[in-house]
Formats: structure tokens, C-alpha cells, sequence
């Protein structure tokens, strides 16, 4: 019967302590209860991933790791942002396409974050998500960032704030390396960062182009044409410093 469908999370195995059957050595096991849209949601995804062999080609595991929310965290929560998901994803291979996590977080209804593990390293990646309209059904993805693979004992992720939403922008803005921010100023900065980047790779290529030009009045123009470019690059720059606290 789908309303009787519900999903534990986190489950560590199967062992009598892990389901809670038998006292382990832990002082205490959380295990969330879901059901509803939320149970639909995981298990919609649950087997389009696993009958997607192409998608899932690069990932060996795929683990929900932890629920952060109100009844976990003790924050306040909002319609906007009920709660933030965080998986871990052991990977065959450092250069893993990243439309797979694309993909899971489109198909999820919370905002999300990945731990990505390939042998000793790990990283974080992040889809920054802002819902499409004020009905609060569906996202778009506004940028995504990662950082760089480190050694796993590196890796690290403050949860800072008594909101909900200000702990994901926190989130965002580690990841991102957009650092601290002036308030409310997060979504323009992660479309400047889009811009810059996609200005920067527009120009390397002007640029690289321009050195092979064997015509000098053609060289000329795409000198002109990359002085503009670096100019609006800079001004771009200067507008993501000032909304930097």
C-alpha cells in the first residue's frame, strides 16, 4: 500500500544494534522515520538510479548520511527550507561527471549536500537550489560548487546559524569559497561567481585565439575585444567584493 511506505534514515547495516533490536556500544542511535512525499520522492529516485546503469557507472555506494532539520538540530525550519540532506557517494573516480548529482538533487524535494569519497579523499559539492516560484514544487539549480579533493581527515563543514536557511547559506558560502557575506546577498553572489566563470573561460579562449591570428588588423580587433572582456571581468570582481563583508 504506497501510505504505508515509509524511510529510516540513517541506517548503518543490518546487524540487531544497527536496527535497533539490540543495545550497542553507543550512547544513542538516531533514526529518522519519513513517510509521505518525502518516502515517494527517495524511492522514485531510489530506482531511476538503479535502473540507470550509465548514471550510476562512476558511483560505487550511495549512503543518505544524515537528516538535518528542526526535530535534529533543534533550528528553526520554514516551507522554504524544511530540511537539508546530506549523502555521501563513494566514487570510482575522482573525475566523475557531476550531472549525476544534478540529477539526485532535481529529483529530491530538500535542499541537499554531497560528500564525495574516492579512496583516501574526499570533497564536498553543493547544487546551490532556489525554488522556481512561490508554490514551493520545484527548483533550479542556480550554480554548483565543489571543493577540491583533500585528504579525508581535512575535510570539514561548520553548521552555523539558528535557521535552517542561514546554516545552507553557510554551506553555500564554504563550499563556494564565497566566504562571509552581507546578508541576503547570497543569491546575487553565486550569479556573479556563474558570470565570472563563464566570462573567464570566454576569455581564455579569445585570448588563445588571439595568439594564433597570423593577421595583424585581425589581431588588433581581438586585442580590443579581450581588453573590454578583462575590463567587465574586473568590474564583476569589484561587485562580489563589496557584497563581502
Amino acid at each position: 500500500n504506497p501510505s504505508d511506505m515509509v524511510t529510516y534514515v540513517p541506517v548503518n547495516g543490518f546487524a540487531t544494534t544497527d536496527l535497533g533490536c539490540e543495545k550497542g556500544n553507543n550512547l544513542c542511535n538516531f533514526v529518522n522515520r519519513l513517510g509521505g512525499e518525502n518516502t515517494k520522492a527517495y524511492l522514485s529516485l531510489f530506482n531511476e538510479l538503479w535502473n540507470s546503469d550509465s548514471r550510476f557507472a562512476d558511483v560505487s555506494q550511495l549512503v543518505w548520511l544524515y537528516k538535518l532539520s528542526e526535530s535534529t538540530l533543534n533550528v528553526a525550519a520554514s516551507d522554504r527550507m524544511p530540511e537539508i540532506d546530506v549523502f555521501v557517494e563513494e566514487l570510482k573516480r575522482q573525475d566523475c561527471p557531476g550531472d549525476l548529482f544534478a540529477f539526485i538533487d532535481r529529483h529530491m524535494p530538500h535542499h541537499l549536500v554531497f560528500i564525495l569519497k574516492n579512496g583516501q579523499e574526499m570533497m564536498l559539492l553543493i547544487n546551490y537550489k532556489e525554488w522556481k516560484d512561490g508554490t514551493h514544487t520545484e527548483f533550479r539549480i542556480a550554480g554548483t560548487f565543489a571543493t577540491v579533493w583533500m585528504a579525508a581527515e581535512s575535510l570539514q563543514l561548520k553548521i552555523e546559524g539558528q535557521l535552517l536557511q542561514h546554516i545552507y547559506d553557510h554551506f553555500v558560502a564554504q563550499i563556494s569559497g564565497i566566504g562571509e557575506h552581507k546578508a541576503g546577498a547570497l543569491s546575487e553572489m553565486v550569479e556573479l561567481k556563474k558570470r565570472i566563470a563563464a566570462m573567464e573561460t570566454e576569455l581564455q579562449s579569445l585570448e588563445k585565439k588571439m595568439r594564433r591570428e597570423l593577421q595583424y588588423d585581425i589581431q588588433v580587433r581581438m586585442k580590443k575585444q579581450v581588453n573590454a572582456k578583462r575590463r567587465e571581468l574586473a568590474e564583476f570582481s569589484q561587485e562580489l567584493e563589496a557584497l563581502s563583508v
